[in-house]
């Protein structure tokens, strides 16, 4: 039986300040159980607890399951206290200093700055997910914010190995459209996947240039209140509608989105059901 949440992925970026192991546990069991099967995350997110939550979480269903994590933006070290102690510490933290978004609720371009990416830092942030996410390969390594360029070649030499030892299933990078969209064709050949924010114009090019590339998309309903939709499409529909959209013009693709409320986790894969079909 075909899997409709096949093309779906769940971020993890904002699982560590979760108020509760339960309560994240129980929101991904929601997304698992509902036909989501592929997880994002990344050392930086939570200082390494995301990786471990999402690792501690499909120990059993490895087989099951596909992620990806990252590397690039320094060897993460994973805060000392147990993730028990540290997600009510982070969710507070979090909740009393609150998260600033531009006034229009979009990021403006901003191109990357050139920066060395090295073996031993590609080397050193790849053990550290293993041991992490408590698996011995990874389905999708992506570069953090950073171009194709950025990998020196003991580097990229590193991870071709890797990949040639199934400890890396995929290569590539993670960053916004804007700067994916600046890469040159050089740079795009030198990996497998393109993780990228949603634009509407932007991302149907990239897509053309590169289709036999991965394309993974996020942001996708970041700026859903600006936008028209069918006036069939309820109010409460519409982040479910919008992801649908996005994976029927990304086929062989993932779309990434992530809540931490269990009621709109339930409503937006029902709606997502409802319009992917």
């Amino acid at each position: 039986m075909h899997n409709v949440f096949e093309q779906l992925g769940f971020g993890g970026a904002s699982l560590s300040s979760m108020s509760s192991q339960h309560a994240v546990n129980t929101l991904l069991d929601i997304a698992y159980q509902n036909g989501v099967k592929h997880f994002d995350t990344a050392p930086l997110y939570g200082r390494g607890y995301s990786e471990w939550i999402i690792g501690s979480f499909i120990r059993n269903k490895r087989q099951h399951v596909t992620i990806t994590t990252k590397f690039g933006l320094g060897n993460v070290e994973t805060g000392k206290l147990p993730p028990v102690l540290a997600l009510p510490l982070n969710y507070w933290n979090k909740k009393l200093r609150g998260i600033k978004m531009p006034a229009s609720g979009v990021y403006e371009p901003n191109l990357l700055s050139f920066r060395a990416i090295s073996k031993q830092d590609v080397e050193s942030s790849l053990k550290r997910s293993l041991k992490r996410l408590d698996t011995d390969y990874i389905d999708y390594y992506l570069l953090h914010e950073g171009r194709p360029s950025f990998i020196q070649d003991d580097a990229m030499h590193y991870l071709m190995d890797m990949k040639q030892k199934g400890v890396v299933r995929n290569i590539g990078i993670a960053t916004d459209v804007f700067n994916v969209n600046a890469c040159t064709k050089e740079e795009i050949n030198l990996v497998d996947v393109l993780q990228y924010s949603y634009d509407a114009t932007l991302a149907n090019s990239i897509k053309m240039q590169y289709p036999n590339k991965i394309h993974i998309l996020h942001s996708c309903i970041n700026n859903i209140g600006n936008e028209q939709f069918p006036t069939e499409v309820t109010d409460a529909d519409k982040a479910g509608y919008k992801l649908a959209k996005c994976a029927k013009e990304n086929i062989g693709g993932k779309v990434l989105f992530s809540t931490r409320r269990r009621q709109i986790l339930t409503k937006n894969l029902a709606a997502y059901k409802n319009y992917i079909q």
